[in-house]
Order: structure tokens, then C-alpha cells, then sequence
């Protein structure tokens, strides 16, 4: 049985609301699914954190830090991203360069 908390759902929601203005503002690939897109990202998050606490837990290779893990996400969600948008730095990555 899966159980889907309220406040899962309005993360949900949060998250559709994002990409939906993203979309109409040009900023996502118009050729991919915005629940698709928002799964993706879901999904890719939530493994990235399971994988870090079994590490920690029992020794699961997956020893990279939070920073890492940030790039690591940043890089995924630039695939879903438009044209130019695709391939400028993130601003953290501008901040660390400046």
C-alpha cells in the first residue's frame, strides 16, 4: 500500500505550479511532460537522499557530499531546461566563478 500525505500532495502542487510558470515563460523544453518532468525531478531528489543516508548508515557507496549532490541535481534539471536557458551556469555556479 502507498500512502500520499497532504503535505506530499502540496509539494506536488508547489512543483506543478513552478514548472507550469516556467513553461510559460519559455524556460522548459515544450516537448517533455510537465508531470513526467516533475517525477523525474522527484525521483532523481529522493534517490540522491536515500543513497547519502545508506552511506551513512551502512557504508552504501555513495560518498559525495551536499555540494555534490547539488551539482549533481543541477546538472539533471538542465536537460529539462529551453535553449539558452540550458546552457548558462546556475548562479551559485556564477557566484563561485566571480
Amino acid at each position: 500500500m502507498v500512502v500520499l500525505t497532504r503535505g506530499y500532495m502540496q509539494l506536488v502542487a508547489v512543483i506543478d505550479g513552478l514548472l507550469r510558470d516556467m513553461r510559460e515563460a519559455g524556460q522548459l523544453r515544450a516537448d517533455l511532460n510537465l508531470e513526467a518532468i516533475r517525477s523525474a525531478l522527484i525521483g532523481s531528489f529522493e534517490g540522491l537522499l536515500r543513497d547519502q543516508l545508506l552511506a551513512k548508515r551502512m557504508g552504501y557507496p555513495a560518498g559525495y557530499d551536499a555540494e555534490e549532490m547539488r551539482a549533481a541535481f543541477n546538472a539533471f534539471f538542465q536537460c529539462f531546461l529551453s535553449g539558452e536557458l540550458a546552457s548558462q551556469p546556475s548562479p551559485r555556479d556564477r557566484a563561485s566563478t566571480a
